[in-house]
């Protein structure tokens, strides 16, 4: 399965462009969320990661996304599959990582 993870760290941010693109690029389910990257708790990245299976993939905009720092992104790891990242404009089928 082909996961698709989006967040934005304020409220007054729009997950739009980023939901739009991970569709674009085959996403199956998606997780978002409203929550600063500075922070652990995020529900829904710890739901995906809970649901990723071997061979699955998860999909984000922007590695960033995920974590602000190297040693928490490797922590947000799943425990079987990848993680690709989106940059720029997408097109369908076609995923940049």
């Amino acid at each position: 399965m082909i996961f698709g993870y989006a967040r934005v760290s304020t409220d007054a941010q729009d997950l739009t462009a980023q939901l739009r693109d991970l569709k674009v690029a085959g996403c199956e389910r998606l997780f978002k969320e409203k929550v600063t990257g500075a922070t652990a708790d995020r529900p829904q990245l710890k739901k995906l990661l809970r649901e990723v299976d071997h061979g699955d993939v998860v999909i984000v905009a922007a590695v960033d996304r995920l974590s602000r720092d190297c040693t928490r992104r490797s922590n947000s790891r799943p425990r079987s599959g990848g993680i690709m990242r989106l940059r720029g404009g997408v097109k369908p089928g076609h995923f940049r990582g």
